[in-house]
């Protein structure tokens, strides 16, 4: 099963943050996420930004994201 990879689009969010709280390493809630300042909203503005969010697909299912924060780590 290959994997692909792609620019993330609006419609990925919702799997973006099913994927996010379902880690067991370094694992966040929606609501520490939420604390934190990530949202919905704010992975929307990063969309609008430019390509700073790619998601991995295996068989058209999302598995994987990969983020780049400009201007901190804590994504």
């Amino acid at each position: 099963m290959p994997i692909q990879v792609r620019e993330a689009r609006e419609t990925d969010i919702g799997e973006i943050f099913a994927i996010r709280t379902s880690v067991a390493e370094n694992h966040a809630s929606l609501d520490q996420l939420a604390e934190m300042g990530i949202g919905p909203e704010t992975i929307a503005a990063m969309l609008a930004k430019g390509p700073y969010l790619w998601v991995e697909e295996i068989d058209r299912i999302p598995v994987g994201f990969s983020i780049v924060c400009e201007d901190t780590a804590c994504c």
